[in-house]
């Protein structure tokens, strides 16, 4: 049998073939092999037909074999480095204006060396979040004009980054003994924008990049496509950020513990992925707090970027809970981002689109506020845009090129103001003039505001546009008004001097937030359909839309903190669902605790505790009003605690701590006493139970 003599490869690269004898030549293979993996090599994400950001320090990573000298060239600049002990280097280059014509990038030494080619200077933008900015070009209305100017697209200078997911992300169980880790559940690849790559690439990144090419030509443009479908903001925050926020810290701590409490919809298909793995808590998976910003970002090795366009919300817009919690974790989240990929990044963030759910619009309001408090950011307004039932709109180039128009306006300060907001109000007569942050254009009659009369009900208010400002006659004595202030507005915007639609916009109106707190009974345990039916669920349907209610009920909870069952706290306050409740800012707590304190009770241990949860939610001055369920129930003849001399001593520590801090008791036996077909197993109640809690509820309320 015939075979090819083997090959040595030189430092210098030179290949010469050789005959040696067998024993001899398995021995010079080993070691070709051994010094093969010792050269030098890049990083997995640099690579040949890259872009490098502009006017930064160029500070390049990669290995070579351990306390090996490594000489980095490129664009004229050398520096020599010498490996450590695992075998990483880095060298930092000085910066480099753009250049669209590709150069080498070297890393020699005497081991080999590593070439990227074609490697541009430029631009380069982040495009990371969730499913929306995932969307691929194949997907999206556009698809056909896009791919017809894909040869010419091939030939701009626009490099493309797509950090591809082989791994299945929808709702099916992984295999247990084939998971992924963060290391493999992303491939990253350059490309040019051609016809083989663009159509699984980013739909709204690829409109963004068009635009900016089109605004400064000469300038080469990387384009870095990192987004997955649900992500939610807690996996693109790096863990060690997380442990320093009490929000992120308790849902690190309590990742996947969702057993007898709400679960999102991202813990739900965690669990799902999970499902046949033994630890489910302790493997990787993309949703973790954490998660993306290993798998995806902290890959980036040495990168620095021009700036950020964030895409993502989508999974925390239906919890009441995330509303509030989100305008804290957005600045975390660019603070990580701007630690790592260099610290003037811009950030564009994209305010969710219309569709028909019911917290959209107080999600849109945190957006816009949060931005404004992050210095060099922008958002991009797309409530006019969107689908009315489908969370992912096909329609992708008008986002994508507001986007840029936004981005151009925070970097070059040339243009008019990307968005116009809302800045005040003066009155003119019985009439207010509401003025913005530029003049605005429109329908002279415009749609879309509202004004909350004496009932307490909002209605359509007539609007008339008049020099750049809008006026809103006879409304001089209204208690609030709003603008766009609904899950999917439909209407014609009135838009800036960039074509940006207004910011929704509203002065008074917010609603106040009640947390329902407490065990199995605010949680719904037994009620056949849970989210729609139990109380917290009830509750905010009869208060309405000017209140947000939260369930942050957990089942088998209590108040005393050393309590324990089995190996695990049984306190509530040690529970994912203590830092959610005081994330969610309350105005109102509404408390059903105590009945799991029979089991080792003290009444001095038990108030102590609840005067320290109490507490707990007084934070920046703010001190929520507290309503406590007591006499415990729902608790009567036939129930299994009722009569118990514990109840009633937990009882009397309810009405001490009710006096002692001012708060309202809500009597949950009275009402429910003569209802025992109401409670299957004597002690959690159906949802018609849950109807008459919710009532008593809504009453203590003033509702």
């Amino acid at each position: 049998m015939e075979m090819n003599p083997p090959i040595a490869i030189r430092p210098g690269g030179e290949r010469r073939p050789y005959i040696l004898g067998h024993r001899w030549g398995v021995a010079l293979l080993l070691l070709i092999s051994v010094r093969l993996a010792a050269a030098p090599a890049f990083d997995p994400a640099w690579q040949g037909g890259m872009v490098v950001q502009r006017d930064q320090p160029l500070t390049v990573h990669g290995t070579a074999a351990p306390g090996e000298e490594v000489a980095v060239s490129f664009g004229g600049q050398a520096l020599t480095v010498r490996a450590g002990g695992d075998g990483a280097w880095s060298a930092v280059l000085p910066s480099f204006s753009a250049e669209a014509q590709g150069r080498e990038m070297r890393a020699k030494a005497a081991s080999g060396e590593a070439v990227l080619r074609d490697v541009l200077v430029g631009d380069i933008w982040l495009c990371a979040g969730q499913s929306n900015m995932l969307f691929m070009v194949r997907q999206s209305t556009e698809a056909g004009a896009v791919m017809a100017g894909a040869e010419q697209s091939a030939k701009r200078p626009v490099r493309l980054m797509n950090w591809k997911c082989p791994w299945p992300s929808g709702a099916e169980a992984w295999d247990k003994d084939n998971l992924p880790a963060a290391a493999t559940w992303f491939t990253p690849v350059w490309s040019k924008a051609d016809a083989e790559h663009l159509p699984e690439f980013s739909a709204i990144a690829w409109h963004f990049a068009s635009a900016l090419q089109e605004r400064e030509p000469g300038v080469p443009l990387g384009i870095i496509d990192c987004a997955v479908g649900g992500s939610p903001i807690l996996a693109w925050i790096p863990e060690e950020r997380l442990k320093q926020d009490p929000l992120g810290a308790s849902e690190l701590a309590h990742w996947l513990e969702g057993e007898g409490s709400e679960n999102t919809w991202c813990d739900t298909r965690a669990w799902q992925n999970l499902a046949n793995v033994p630890n489910p808590g302790t493997a990787f998976h993309h949703f973790k707090p954490g998660a993306l910003a290993a798998a995806g970002l902290a890959r980036m090795t040495g990168f620095r970027v021009r700036g950020v366009l964030w895409y993502q919300g989508e999974s925390e817009a239906e919890q009441p809970w995330s509303v509030p919690a989100y305008r804290r974790l957005l600045p975390l989240l660019v603070t990580s981002l701007r630690e790592r990929f260099g610290p003037d990044a811009a950030f564009v963030c994209m305010q969710l689109p219309g569709i028909e759910r019911r917290l959209w619009p107080e999600f849109r309001a945190m957006q816009a506020a949060a931005v404004k408090s992050i210095r060099q950011s922008a958002l991009v307004t797309t409530w006019d845009t969107g689908d009315r039932k489908d969370v992912h709109p096909k329609a992708k180039q008008d986002v994508g090129r507001r986007a840029a128009v936004a981005a151009m306006q925070l970097l070059s300060r040339e243009l008019s103001p990307a968005a116009p907001e809302w800045r005040g109000e003066r009155k003119d007569g019985r009439d207010l003039i509401l003025e913005f942050s530029s003049a605005v254009s429109g329908p002279t009659e415009p749609a879309g505001f509202e004004v909350r009369a004496a009932d307490g009900n909002w209605r359509p208010a007539a609007a008339r546009l008049e020099n750049g400002a809008v006026r809103l006659p006879g409304a001089v004595d209204v208690g609030a008004w709003r603008y766009a202030w609904s899950p999917f507005p439909g209407l014609e915007p009135l838009r800036g001097a960039s074509g940006l639609p207004v910011v929704p916009c509203r002065r008074g109106g917010e609603p106040r937030r009640v947390a329902c707190i407490g065990d199995s009974i605010t949680y719904g345990l037994t009620i056949e359909n849970r989210d729609r039916d139990n109380y917290p669920a009830q509750l905010q349907g009869l208060i309405g839309g000017d209140w947000l209610v939260g369930n942050f009920g957990n089942s088998g909870r209590c108040v005393i903190l050393s309590s324990m069952r089995g190996p695990t706290p049984r306190a509530w306050m040690k529970q994912r669902e203590f830092a959610r409740a005081v994330a969610f800012e309350p105005q109102v707590v509404v408390s059903n605790l105590g009945i799991n304190d029979v089991m080792a009770f003290d009444a001095a241990v038990f108030e102590r505790d609840y005067a320290q949860l109490i507490a707990a939610f007084a934070v920046e001055g703010r001190a929520p009003e507290w309503r406590i369920g007591t006499p415990l129930g729902p608790l009567f003849a036939g129930h299994g605690f009722y009569g118990s001399p514990v109840v009633a001593e937990i009882d009397a520590s309810l009405r001490n701590l009710a006096a002692r801090h001012g708060i309202k008791t809500i009597d949950l036996r009275t009402p429910l006493q003569d209802y025992g077909e109401f409670f299957a197993d004597h002690i959690h109640p159906n949802a018609e139970g849950a109807t008459i809690i919710a009532r008593e509820v809504a009453e203590s309320l003033g509702r």
